[in-house]
């Protein structure tokens, strides 16, 4: 699985939709600077994952929208 579904995968399961293109470059930045086996941003290492996804659900928790979801009519 590449980086960007991974992360895609992620945004999906906690908001709903997918990251924008901004989000995955920061976020792949950050993976970077914590010397994450990334290959450069096409595959995730297998033993990478949950060190990814802590990562991101930290950033994910920090988005406002994650605490205001519209209501369902």
């Amino acid at each position: 699985m590449s980086v960007s579904e991974f992360v895609d995968f992620l945004f999906l399961s906690a908001l709903q939709r997918k990251a924008s293109s901004v989000e995955k470059t920061d976020l792949q930045t950050i993976y970077d600077a914590a010397n994450f086996s990334t290959n450069g941003g096409v595959e995730v290492a297998t033993n990478d994952h949950d060190d990814i996804a802590r990562v991101t659900f930290d950033y994910i928790s920090r988005l406002p929208e994650f605490y205001y979801f519209k209501a369902v009519n």
